[in-house]
């Protein structure tokens, strides 16, 4: 007996229809790159040093900057779900 799970299939229609929408990938590669640079400036704002090279602390500054630049992208696009 095969268990059906509905939330299964409600997070995959909802994955088809982020892509429906157009962004893609070039946009979230985009919004990841800029999210690097304000990541670096809001960790020089707060006096820690920024993106320092290619290490495991620059690449959470990155992470962060651009989780806080997808946020703020949903905010203003209206799409809420993250």
């Amino acid at each position: 007996m095969k268990l059906d799970h509905p939330w299964r299939h409600r997070r995959l229609y909802r994955q088809q229809d982020r892509q429906q929408e157009g962004g893609g990938l070039v946009l979230d590669i985009v919004l990841g790159i800029v999210g690097a640079v304000v990541g670096g400036l809001i960790f020089s704002a707060f006096g820690a040093s920024g993106v320092t090279g290619l290490n495991i602390y620059s690449l959470i500054v990155a992470v962060l900057g651009s989780v806080v630049v997808l946020w703020a992208y949903h905010q203003f696009t209206g799409n809420r779900a993250l």
